[in-house]
């Protein structure tokens, strides 16, 4: 009860004080005078403290909220603009942008049109490889089986997947459409069953043309060529030496011939000795290479020199009786992975 006691005392006070501020503001007044020209009288306007107070707070009003007013047009004028500009930007952008779209779309449709042409002339050109990777097959199954015959060989004939030629990835461009297999063939190149037949076909075909040049190059060098022409006056084996009368191993053969019939290289490879040793008189020693040398002794002439290359048939020296014999003939030998074994075996 005391609270609301001083609460209503306090109120009081502040209520006579207002008025006291209200009565004294009108019993004391602001006058303006405004000063004419020295014929005319003055004018003078009287203002309480009370009104010119209430007028000075509502210029105040009226001017600030001018003032924000205008601020705010102004902003708001200046953020419509810029994104007025921003939208033109973003205009002139996107229709660069479908300018852009609609020329890549339209070159997108001529390389369409050209990969079209150009996969109905690959389907015929593919057609025609075909065709000619048969006729080399069956060529080269004809050769592999001659070789293997020949040469007692056993390379084998690979065996290829064939293609049909009336499937879809050979035909001309008919119907073209959205899911035409020429769309798959651009999509994955690599996996086609053109390209994959082809590719296999090939490795085989390298594959064997490997074997071959191998087995060629090995009957090359393989010294099965009769290196002199002449008959055979001893063979290989034991027998009692015509000089000293000893029974000894003769680890060649002797072909007869008169002194200076030419002698001819076995087979292709290297000469790796040439000169005189001992009782052989005139040596020739010739690398094949696959394991095999071959000797040729009692020359009377040596026709190449160590380091020499020489292909099977070559000329490289001349009969003779050189060392120790008993008249001109070749004594030809055959080492086989360092042993020494019956030339007439190898020799045609």
């Amino acid at each position: 009860m005391k609270l609301f006691s001083d609460i209503k005392r306090e109120l009081r006070k502040f209520y006579k004080l207002i008025l006291t501020k209200y009565k004294y503001s009108r019993n004391n007044s602001i006058s303006f005078i405004i000063l004419r020209n020295a014929s005319k009288d003055t004018k003078q306007y009287n203002f309480t403290a009370w009104k010119f107070i209430s007028c000075t707070a509502l210029a105040l009003i009226i001017v600030v909220s001018a003032s924000v007013t205008t601020t705010y047009y102004f902003l708001d004028r200046s953020r419509i603009v810029s994104e007025n500009c921003n939208l033109q930007k973003d205009l002139v952008l996107n229709e660069d942008v479908i300018t852009s779209l609609n020329s890549i779309n339209e070159t997108q449709r001529k390389e369409i049109v050209e990969l079209k042409e150009t996969l109905t002339y690959s389907a015929k050109y593919f057609d025609n490889q075909l065709e000619q990777v048969d006729e080399l097959k069956s060529n080269l199954n004809t050769l592999v089986a001659q070789l293997n015959e020949d040469s007692d060989s056993n390379i084998k004939i690979p065996i290829t997947r064939s293609l049909n030629r009336n499937d879809q990835v050979l035909r001309p461009l008919e119907n073209v459409g959205e899911n035409n297999i020429y769309k798959d063939m651009l999509n994955d190149v690599e996996e086609d069953e053109i390209s994959l037949i082809i590719k296999e076909q090939i490795n085989q075909y390298d594959e064997l043309i490997s074997e071959v040049e191998t087995t060629l190059d090995y009957l090359e060098c393989k010294p099965d060529f009769k290196p002199v022409v002449g008959t055979v006056t001893s063979k290989f084996g034991y027998r009692v030496h015509p000089v000293t009368g000893r029974r000894t191993m003769h680890n060649g053969v002797d072909f007869g011939a008169t002194s200076g019939t030419s002698i001819f290289a076995a087979g292709s490879g290297i000469v790796t000795y040439s000169g005189r040793n001992g009782e052989f008189g005139n040596v020739i020693v010739i690398s094949h290479g696959y394991g095999y040398k071959s000797v040729y002794a009692h020359n009377s002439k040596n026709l190449v020199s160590v380091g020499d290359r020489v292909s099977k048939g070559d000329l490289i020296a001349k009969v003779g009786s050189t060392g120790l014999t008993t008249g001109s003939h070749l004594h030809f030998e055959i080492h086989y992975n360092g042993t020494q074994i019956n030339p007439l075996k190898i020799v045609d």
